[in-house]
């Protein structure tokens, strides 16, 4: 009697031992899996920080002086249209 209760009990704990190894299994693979999402999202949005910085890199031209003399420097320039000349 003692020993079928023992063998039951051993079948019990290697059940459980079992179980718990698969919950720590899947919980190593969540993890893992998380990861890698984590690090295919900051990829992600270092490409697209890349891409956002040649955009706007393309938008803004660069500066360009405007034509004419430049300004505070002698020399006449023509008055606007419209404007009595100073």
């Amino acid at each position: 009697m003692q020993a079928m209760q023992q063998m039951q009990a051993a079948r019990a704990q290697q059940a459980q031992a079992m179980r718990a190894q698969q919950m720590q299994h899947s919980a190593q693979r969540q993890q893992m899996m998380q990861m890698q999402a984590a690090q295919r999202q900051q990829a992600m949005q270092q490409r697209q920080q890349a891409a956002q910085h040649q955009q706007a890199m393309q938008r803004a031209p660069m500066p360009q002086r405007p034509a004419g003399p430049p300004p505070g420097g002698g020399g006449h320039r023509p008055c606007p249209p419209g404007q009595p000349c100073r």
